[in-house]
């Protein structure tokens, strides 16, 4: 999963709230538990440019994060953007 730092997300004013009221360390915890119960390896990954690469053929294009549809202009994949990311996390 994305190694996302709720600390930072807290700052988003529009948020916050909704972030808190999640408690993703424990949440973190328990996935983590669940994937070792079940010989699963969990790791954390680096959430940089998950979804601006093309999960079929590598290509980086820069987004804006309101764009929603990824669309590769080297080899003509379109998904949704975290569909696209999904692959490559």
């Amino acid at each position: 999963m994305e190694d996302i730092h709720v600390n930072e997300m807290n700052s988003h004013r529009c948020l916050n709230r909704s972030i808190r009221d999640v408690a993703w360390p424990q949440f973190f915890s328990l996935l983590s538990y669940k994937a070792e119960s079940a010989g699963r390896e969990f790791r954390k990954i680096d959430p940089a440019y998950t979804s601006q690469d093309c999960s079929s053929c590598g290509h980086r294009q820069k987004m804006a994060l309101s764009d929603r549809t990824y669309s590769c202009p080297c080899c003509g994949m379109e998904k949704d953007r975290d569909h696209n990311a999904s692959p490559n996390i």
